[in-house]
């Protein structure tokens, strides 16, 4: 979509200038609002890693910011077209003391590191975000006291907002990251955020010239606090729905890289679509609709494993565009005269708001699995209240979909089952093996027949390369490091007088693959284990120098590979801590990244040689590809001579770096 594809949603407005400025502002100021946010994780993942308390901090404080700069948007209207843009368009310069972004030179701390991450998120990004994130309001409260058409109903700027933030929103992970290194993008992000304060400048020039359209308007009453309330759960609902519908799809139907855009770019289009036009309409028919979708999706989640993929995503991604539009459309309706704009826009924040922090931070805590999604389809039958339908129907309705939320269907015993901020995880004991499931995808299993119930599985049985590693180097690897856990398989592998150190990064695997009710890899291996809880660079940074003679790589088998597991920058610190002759083993089996040029243009900026291999039979083993990188000589050229790995070639400009890496340039 383009600003001028927001335009023809408003046909009157659209000839006039004033009008086009203040929709390309808007829309330059959200897209500049999406694109910052993905650029500053991508600043802070080396230095902070991928840790949940980064994640939680770094979307409270986005969330925070938002709320308040609707809120000081609010309070500072109320001075008037007079004084208002003389306030705002100062503040507007503070941003350029700290352009073009970048971390804080004290940005690593050894303790605290949530209090240093805030104070690291204000230094680099406070002043910006907290400008950007009044932009849609204030324009609309400028528009509203122009002497322009539909100055009476400036949303159809919010329209304009939305489409920019739908912008912002692809562009990043297709166009910006792929092509742009983090320095280049910091160094446009600056340059186009200069452009953009000369825009909103120029607004606020023509809100202030226009003071005295605005002092003639009456005022209107203030909206009740039932209104409020109502508008307040129309933007949680949807807001809710989409994070839930990103968790269920991306989680426990397909867990295919980047489809958590598409819910976000409904929601967004919903947006646009409901607040672009003109009409108050209440989407009565489109609110039956969504009801019957919602108790189609709810009826497909009991086999959704045997529909077809594209059936199953489609049905949960139509019935959020409908249930989303609905909710849209009635805020769009009931929206206020301009001269209560900002208010309603802090109570829609709010309802925002609380639907990521529910999904985000509450459900986590409070529920062992992803059950919020189908709590909050609960509440899609009390949009027909809203719609004009009978209220017992409705209610009767919601009470149906929150009694068939917590109804699901198993195979198997469950053992065990818990959730945290990084997904939800079950324990099945089946007729012959006990599976560790991560959503819907089993993470690795123990077979619990006579005789094999220590034997390695999965990934890592003595059918697959793993073994080969274990076999010419584990004898001579005393101190072995892991980065990843899972049920802990690769404990079978441990010998006396070993030391084996697992690096996983939730808590919550260590205790599950620890208690021995659910699996006994770690408890029976003849190694002395030890875990360690956090993200896989920071704790192997931690190792003193060459302390370990074996590191192995386990975290890239999902579709959300870490990243900055994989740079050059982080190669190296690895081989740092890596005693002569030892080796590097990354386990790079994925179905939808091809790793390999990575991982072999690492192994060449270390000038270390690096091999694959591949292999796995069942009923114990599963096909897995391995990569061995080692210096001249080491454990990569045996495994080659020895075993049938393969040499791989690579160069250090196929290498990812802290500073450019995109998951796009390695989809299968």
């Amino acid at each position: 979509m383009t600003t001028d594809n927001a335009l023809r949603t408003i046909p009157v407005a659209r000839v006039h200038p004033v009008a086009v400025l203040y929709t390309a502002t808007a829309f330059t100021g959200a897209a500049l609002l999406f694109l910052v946010e993905p650029m500053a994780a991508r600043l802070l993942l080396p230095s902070y890693g991928g840790a949940a308390s980064v994640w939680a901090t770094c979307t409270l404080f986005f969330q925070v910011v938002l709320l308040l700069g609707y809120v000081f948007v609010h309070v500072t209207s109320r001075f008037g077209p007079r004084r208002q843009p003389l306030i705002m368009v100062p503040l507007l310069v503070l941003p350029l003391l700290v352009l073009p972004l970048a971390l804080p030179a004290d940005a690593a701390p050894e303790s605290s590191p949530v209090w240093w991450l805030l104070r690291t998120l204000v230094i680099m990004v406070g002043l910006p975000f907290a400008v950007l994130t009044t932009t849609g309001p204030v324009l609309q409260r400028w528009y509203s006291w122009l002497d322009v058409p539909r100055a009476h109903d400036p949303y159809f700027l919010y329209a304009a907002s939305n489409v920019g933030s739908f912008v912002g929103l692809l562009a990043y992970p297709f166009a910006v990251e792929p092509h742009l290194a983090l320095h280049e993008q910091r160094m446009w992000w600056s340059a186009a955020f200069v452009v953009f304060l000369g825009l909103v400048t120029t607004c606020g020039l023509t809100a202030f010239r226009g003071r005295r359209t605005a002092e003639a308007a009456p005022r209107t009453a203030r909206p009740s606090t039932r209104t409020m309330l109502i508008w307040l759960a129309l933007a949680f609902l949807p807001s809710s729905l989409m994070l839930g519908v990103t968790a269920h799809i991306t989680t426990d139907v397909a867990p295919i890289p980047l489809l958590w855009v598409m819910p976000l770019a409904i929601y967004l289009a919903t947006f646009v679509v409901a607040f672009g036009g003109r009409g108050r309409r209440r989407p009565a028919r489109m609110a039956t609709i969504a009801l019957v979708l919602v108790i189609g999706t709810r009826a497909m989640t009991f086999a959704e494993q045997s529909l077809p993929l594209p059936l199953t995503v489609g049905a949960h991604l139509a019935m959020l565009a409908v249930v989303a539009y609905v909710a849209h459309a009635i805020l769009a309706a009931d929206r206020p005269p301009a001269d209560h704009l900002t208010l309603f826009f802090v109570v829609i924040s709010i309802g925002g708001a609380l639907g990521g922090l529910l999904n985000g931070l509450v459900a986590p805590l409070v529920f062992d699995r992803v059950i919020e999604y189908s709590l909050v389809l609960a509440g899609v039958p009390l949009l027909w209240l809203a719609v004009g339908a009978t209220r017992w129907i409705a209610l009767s309705m919601a009470a149906l979909l929150v009694v068939g939320s917590f109804t699901t269907l198993q195979r198997g015993e469950v053992l065990a089952r818990s959730r945290t901020f990084y997904g939800s995880y079950v324990v099945i004991e089946q007729s012959d093996r006990v599976d560790f499931g991560h959503g819907t995808t089993v993470h690795g299993f123990q077979s619990t027949q006579p005789g094999k119930r220590n034997e390695p599985t999965a990934y890592y049985a003595r059918s697959g390369p793993l073994a080969d590693v274990f076999e010419h180097f584990g004898s001579l690897a005393r101190d072995i490091t892991a980065v990843g856990l899972g049920a802990g398989t690769m404990a079978a592998y441990g010998s006396r007088g070993q030391k084996m150190r697992f690096i996983e990064i939730d808590p919550e695997v260590i205790r599950l693959a620890s208690d021995t009710r659910n699996f006994t890899f770690l408890s029976a291996s003849a190694a002395d284990v030890e875990m360690i809880a956090g993200d896989g660079r920071l704790k192997v940074a931690e190792l003193p120098p060459a302390s370990t003679d074996l590191l192995v790589l386990d975290a890239f088998s999902s579709d959300a590979v870490p990243v900055h597991l994989l740079t050059a920058e982080a190669f190296a610190e690895y081989a740092s801590r890596v005693r002569p002759g030892g080796a590097i083993v990354v386990h790079i089996s994925n179905n939808y990244f091809d790793l390999r040029g990575v991982v072999a243009g690492a192994a060449a900026g270390l000038g270390w040689d690096s091999a694959i291999g591949q292999g796995g039979e069942k009923p114990l083993g599963r096909l897995s590809v391995w990569v061995t990188l080692s210096p001249d000589g080491g454990l990569a050229d045996v495994l080659t001579d020895e075993s049938g790995w393969a040499p791989l070639d690579g160069a250090p400009r196929d290498a990812w770096t802290d500073d450019h890496a995109s998951l796009l340039d390695v989809l299968r």
